[in-house]
């Protein structure tokens, strides 16, 4: 049994201000060749959860290059702000100038964080750039 989901009346309820996470997830929908090994950490603010942590993992993916499948290994830090709805819901109207600590996720009525879906979300992003073998043996197939 893995954490994917933290809800947050519960978390409250211990007290606890933050919390680790250490898990491995896998995706039936992501070639991974080994489960995403996760790092989170995650602590508690007056409008939400800031999420920090890391993940790594191995994906088996075409070459855009020559076509051919390889390994290449993913990984990155990252650095998440969920607000509550009910706070955003109560920000004012109006023109605003907006920086970096104005873009965020927001939690929902349910006050559930996806910690599984959160990783998944990066692993697509990671997939889609700069898939090249670098094989000397690759060359462009038309």
């Amino acid at each position: 049994m893995t954490l994917e989901k933290i809800k947050l009346k519960d978390w409250i309820r211990t007290g606890r201000r933050e919390t680790d996470v250490d898990e491995s997830y896998t995706y039936e929908d992501l070639p991974l060749k080994v489960p995403a090994e996760v790092h989170i950490h995650c602590r508690l603010n007056a409008t939400g959860v800031d999420v920090r942590g890391n993940y790594k993992t191995v994906v088996e993916e075409p070459c855009d290059r020559c076509c051919e499948l390889y390994e290449r290994p993913l990984g990155n830090a990252f650095d998440e702000r969920f607000v509550y709805q009910s706070f955003i819901d109560e920000a004012p109207a109006g023109d605003m100038e907006l920086h970096t600590e104005d873009f965020y996720e927001t939690i929902g009525p349910e006050g559930v964080l996806d910690l599984k879906d959160l990783i998944h979300q990066y692993i697509v992003m990671a997939m889609s750039t700069d898939r090249v073998c670098n094989r000397a043996t690759c060359e462009i197939r038309h």
